[in-house]
């Protein structure tokens, strides 16, 4: 299941955005642009997984579905007034969802505005 609406980031100029301006953290199967933003509303994410990764819907939709658990599993750690973008890497087309998961858990863990 997708991340709510008010949780995401919409539109591709402020996914460029973050992706430019932000910092970068990166992980074995993915990296994280993550930018602060001037309100205090809840953090947006949006999640860029290319055919680059797998050709086949099927696989990048798993990994936006693992991605978006992981997210969802940490909310109560995630700061606010952030925008945070996931650039998956390929691979991550190898890691189970509990892997991805944790690979998320682990950078969340450990989050403090970096």
């Amino acid at each position: 299941m997708a991340l709510a609406s008010a949780f995401r980031i919409k539109g591709g100029e402020r996914i460029e955005e973050v992706k430019s301006k932000g910092r970068i953290y990166q992980s074995n199967s993915f990296g994280i642009a993550f930018l602060a933003r001037d309100d205090n509303d809840f953090s947006r994410f949006a999640f860029v997984i290319s055919k680059k990764i797998s050709n086949l819907a099927v696989h990048r939709n798993r990994i936006s579905r693992a991605l978006s658990e992981g997210v969802r599993s940490n909310s109560s750690r995630i700061p606010r007034g952030y925008d945070f973008v996931f650039l998956t890497k390929k691979d991550i087309t190898k890691k189970t969802t509990e892997n991805i998961i944790a690979e998320i858990d682990k950078f969340f863990s450990s989050f403090k505005s970096k």
